[in-house]
This record gives structure tokens, C-alpha cells and sequence, in this order.
């Protein structure tokens, strides 16, 4: 019987057929899976890869007191090592989920490894279906269990700081979203946002809580994003899943994780549009030469003098929606691309 963990953990009950394209990455099944393992075993240590006697897991994963160990094999890279489980024996728990092409592997597996096969959902997100019960689940003695926790409290992950964490976060954005720029570093009320990015209709601010960051600024930051972005994120690392509970529930959520030496992202909650923001703090954001800039493209000449005044203009002759959009337009030709 398929044990009650792995059965949630999998969402194996999910009433969902799998798509015509069985074809799953290597990325999309590691954020499939590291999302379920924050949901089900909130708090767990991961470590990936992580090293046993004999071989090696692709995920180690350590809740309460019990260990479950993780080996995928993926559509792509095609060929390429196959995990062969073993030293897997000292895990309460081992699966393997493979796809299409490779998922005749799990039948190479130990007898004590759970078989999974893995598909692309209508939704884009992977379904998991139990392909082959482990034939005789394992059963680590108790001096096997020891060293295997031991061996995973001496293994350290190497720590995230943010500055790791903007460098894929920045290549990540620009894959998701149709930006006619993107900043790091981007002042906003007070504050500076470590990435925004910015589209023809909508600021987009990410703030990056790295290894060594506190959360002390939050309570500044959070306000004065709110009253200028679209959407606002915090990206955190697995050192400060706490620091979620300081922002907003219509900010977005992602956590930062290094998988086989790089930096992966957990989208665990979506931004919501932004009820608090404003047209005039946006408008806020402006300098001299971009209102000036502004006002003489809609009047021939800049009437008034005075960054107060011009931006008072700006919104009283235009109106908020077109203000908005004016300041987009003048804040993305001003930021520092990256």
C-alpha cells in the first residue's frame, strides 16, 4: 500500500489526465516537487544533491525525524547517468520519478524504491501516477538511520546571498515577463527595490531577502512599494520562510533554493494586483528632465517650473490612468537596463 506520505506528497488522488505531451524537464519537475515539499513538510531540510556510502540522491529531504530520499530521471538531458539508488537503504522512504523516454529506468531500480511516472497536466504542471510499488519497502536499522542523519547535519548547503539570488532572478524575469525594462536597485518611496521590472502598463517590484538579510526593513519597504507597484514579491531562501508573514497576502511569493549548483525558483503564491497603489506616487518616482520631457511632448513647452508643480500639472491635464502611463514610459527610458 502506497504510504500516506507519498501519496500527498504526490497528490497521487489528483483527478487530472495527463496531457499529450509526456515530455518533462529536469527544471519543471524539481519545482514541481520542491513546491509539494513545502506544502506537505513545511520546514524540511533539503539538500541536492546530497552524497550517501555508495552514491547519491538528486533531493535529500529531512523532516521530524524521517528521511526521504529523491532520484529523477527526466525527459532531458537524454542519456547521462542513471541513478542506480544506491546507499539509499538508510532512507525511510526512496522514490524515483521518471518521464518519458526514461521511464523504463524505474524498473532498473531497487526493490525498495517507489517508481513514478511523471506527466505534463493541461495545466502545464506535472502529474505523478505510481508505476511500480516498492516490492520490499525499506527498513533502515537504527545504526544506519544514525549515520545518515549525522552525515546530513554535517553536509551544509551553500548559502544564498542576494546578490547570487538577483543574478537568476533577473535572467528568470526576463523569461516571464514582455518588460520594456528591468533595474536593479530601483528607488520607490523612501525605499529601493532590489529588481523592477517594468511593462507597458505595470511597475513590477521584487524584494530579495538573501541568507544574511534581515527583515528589519520590511516594515518601510512594504509600504512604500505598495503605494507605487502593480504587483509587489519577496523572494526569500529556506533561512527566512518567516519573514512571509511580514508582508501583505497580495504580495507574490518566491523561495530561492541552489539544486545542483544553481539557483532555482519556488513560485509558492501569485502578486495580486495592488489595492493600495496610487497614480500620483507613481508619478511621484519622476525627475525634473522627465516631467519637463513629458509636459513639452503634450503642450509644445513645460508652462510651470517646480518638480511639485509639474507633477501636479502632469495629473490635473491628464488624468491619473494616462499619468500612470506616462510615468512608465519615462521611468523605463531613465532606469539602468540591465
Amino acid at each position: 500500500m502506497l504510504p500516506a506520505l507519498l501519496r500527498e506528497l504526490l497528490e497521487i488522488d489528483r483527478d487530472e489526465r495527463p496531457s499529450a505531451t509526456p515530455l518533462v524537464s529536469r527544471d519543471v519537475l524539481l519545482a514541481a516537487l520542491l513546491r509539494r515539499i513545502e506544502i506537505v513538510l513545511p520546514g524540511a531540510r533539503i539538500l541536492a544533491p546530497f552524497y550517501v556510502s555508495r552514491g547519491r540522491v538528486d533531493l535529500a529531504v529531512f523532516h521530524e525525524g524521517t528521511a526521504l530520499g529523491v532520484l529523477l530521471e527526466p525527459s532531458e538531458p537524454f542519456g547521462g547517468g542513471v541513478r542506480t539508488g544506491r546507499g539509499t537503504e538508510a532512507f525511510d522512504y526512496t522514490i524515483a520519478v521518471a518521464a518519458y523516454p526514461k521511464d523504463h529506468l524505474l524498473d532498473e531500480k531497487p526493490e525498495h524504491v517507489w517508481g513514478f511516472r511523471a506527466f505534463l497536466g493541461f495545466d502545464g504542471l506535472p502529474v505523478f501516477a505510481l508505476a511500480r510499488p516498492a516490492a520490499s519497502p525499506a527498513a533502515p536499522s537504527s545504526e544506519a538511520r544514525r549515520r545518515l542523519l549525522a552525515l546530513s547535519e554535517r553536509t551544509h548547503a551553500p548559502a544564498l546571498d542576494g546578490d547570487a539570488v538577483t543574478e537568476a532572478l533577473l535572467a528568470h524575469l526576463e523569461a516571464r515577463y514582455e518588460a520594456i525594462a528591468m533595474a536593479r536597485e530601483f528607488p520607490c518611496g523612501g525605499s529601493v527595490a532590489d529588481v523592477a521590472v517594468i511593462t507597458g502598463s505595470e511597475l513590477h517590484l521584487f524584494e530579495i531577502k538573501g541568507a544574511a538579510d534581515s527583515a528589519a526593513r520590511l516594515a518601510k519597504q512594504v509600504p512604500n512599494y505598495d503605494l507605487a507597484a502593480s504587483t509587489c514579491t519577496l523572494v526569500t531562501t529556506c533561512n527566512h520562510r518567516s519573514f512571509r508573514a511580514r508582508v501583505p497576502a497580495h504580495w507574490g511569493l518566491i523561495e530561492a533554493a541552489r539544486v545542483r549548483g544553481a539557483v532555482r525558483f519556488m513560485h509558492l503564491r501569485a502578486p495580486q494586483s495592488n489595492p493600495n497603489a496610487v497614480a500620483a506616487r507613481l508619478v511621484d518616482l519622476l525627475q525634473a528632465q522627465d516631467l519637463r520631457r513629458i509636459l513639452r511632448s503634450r503642450n509644445g513647452a513645460c508652462p510651470v517650473s517646480g518638480v511639485p508643480l509639474m507633477r501636479r500639472t502632469l495629473l490635473e491635464t491628464a488624468g491619473d490612468e494616462e499619468s500612470a502611463h506616462l510615468a512608465l514610459q519615462a521611468l523605463a527610458r531613465r532606469v539602468r537596463p540591465v
